[in-house]
Parts: C-alpha cells; sequence; structure tokens
C-alpha cells in the first residue's frame, strides 16, 4: 500500500523509478511525491538508519537525479536509433565482421569518441584505456586541470563500452605475457575514415553533463546537435 524510491541515488536509478510508475500505473501516479530511502552504502548500520528516517522523491537531490536521468534517456534513444541506421552503415562497409556484429553490438555515443581517442595510441593493458575513460580530458576546453576532468561512461558501462569496439573487431587487445595489450585495428582506420570529421566530439560528456543540468530547457540543444551531427555524416556518406 506504498511505494517507496529505494533504488540507486543516481540519474540512472530516478529515471528507472520514474518511467516504471508512469507505464505501470500512470502519469499521475509517477508525479506522487513518495518516500526515499537514500543508501550510500548496503552496511547494516546506513541500511538502518536510511530506513528509520525516510527521504522524499520531492527533494533537491532526487528532482536533480530525475533530470539528469530523464535528459540523458532523450539523448541515448535518439542518438541509437540514428546509430543503427547511419552508423551502422558505415560499419556495415568496414570489413566483414563488423558488417555481421553490427546488428548486435552496434555504436554508442561514448564508444565512438573512445575509438576516437584510441586512434593512434597503443596501451599495455585495458585496465589503462579504462582508467583514461575515467578521467576523461575532453579537448580542455572545459578545464586545464585534473579537477575538470569528468568519466566517459559510467563505472558500470566503461568495461562494457570497450568491449564492444573489441567485438566490433575495431580493436584488438591480444595478450601479452599475462595482461591484455590494446592496439588500434585496420577495420577501425577504415571505420573512422568513412565519417565526417566533426563527427569527433571528445567534449561530449561535458556537453551531457552541461544538458542534464539545464533539462528540460536544454532540449531545444540537444535536438540540434543530433540533427547536425547525423546529418553532416548522411551527407559525407551520400556525397551529391
Amino acid at each position: 500500500d506504498e511505494i517507496v524510491f529505494a533504488a540507486d541515488p543516481d540519474p540512472s536509478g530516478a529515471v528507472a523509478f520514474h518511467v516504471m510508475l508512469e507505464q505501470a500505473l500512470g502519469a499521475s501516479a509517477a508525479a506522487v511525491v513518495r518516500p526515499m530511502i537514500f543508501l550510500p552504502t548496503l552496511a547494516p548500520e546506513e541500511i538502518e538508519r536510511a530506513v528509520a528516517a525516510p527521504g522524499s522523491t520531492a527533494e533537491p537531490a532526487f528532482q536533480e537525479w530525475l533530470r539528469a536521468g530523464q535528459a540523458r534517456r532523450f539523448f541515448d534513444y535518439n542518438f541509437n536509433v540514428n546509430s543503427l541506421s547511419v552508423l551502422g552503415e558505415a560499419l556495415k562497409r568496414t570489413s566483414m565482421h563488423a558488417a555481421q556484429m553490427a546488428p548486435h553490438v552496434g555504436m554508442s555515443k561514448y564508444g565512438l569518441q573512445l575509438l576516437y581517442f584510441l586512434r593512434g595510441k597503443t596501451f599495455d593493458a585495458a585496465a589503462d584505456v579504462i582508467l583514461a575513460m575515467h578521467r576523461w580530458q575532453g579537448t580542455g576546453k572545459y578545464g586545464k586541470h585534473p579537477s575538470d576532468s569528468t568519466q566517459l561512461g559510467t563505472a558500470a558501462s566503461q568495461q562494457q563500452i570497450l568491449t564492444n569496439l573489441i567485438t566490433l573487431g575495431l580493436i584488438a587487445c591480444p595478450r601479452k605475457q599475462d595482461r591484455l595489450r590494446c592496439d588500434f585495428t585496420d577495420a577501425g582506420t577504415a571505420f573512422l575514415d568513412m565519417l565526417h570529421p566533426d563527427c569527433e566530439d571528445a567534449d561530449l560528456p561535458f556537453r551531457l553533463r552541461q544538458w542534464e543540468a539545464e533539462w528540460p530547457a536544454s532540449r531545444p540543444t540537444m535536438e540540434r546537435y543530433l540533427r547536425t551531427f547525423f546529418g553532416k555524416q548522411r551527407r559525407f556518406a551520400r556525397p551529391s
């Protein structure tokens, strides 16, 4: 007889809670203020404290997570739908292996930017690539110091982003003694050569962080970015 938010205290958890309520009970139910159990850790004493003194989904923290999650969901859906068609076409022309895997894996927004980052580089271990994603600097436009970095993906998704590039054959990670070395492949080079130069956007994580903070006012800016990104690639792939 009571619904409580006790999911991950972040944008993904908040938007998942909202979408579940909206789809199962309707928009009016999703708008109702609910108790919120904030679990910073799963230590028994923290759980007891959180249950004894629950918060509320009306709190600024939850509303900030929800706005960020909604912005991210909007961008990801529209990027992925276009990517399956537009970037998928380039993948199909890259190699037979990439063509076979493209319908199942696809090219994500951060997978593409990681691929650009890896071009011309060799890493002695996959962990070094993950560390670079964790301390993403972009072009430096959004800050000059390490404290100004953000992440390319999340701790939960970074390994999968790299794995997808390996699955597509764009990156190779052969075993070198007891470590996995990461190298760019000819297929990776061929794929990027088929893309418009403006598909490279190392600052995308910073842009998304700003759009999430400004949602829903940022929606027109996000739509314009997506139209420009995929419009340029369509014209580049099929010149008149």
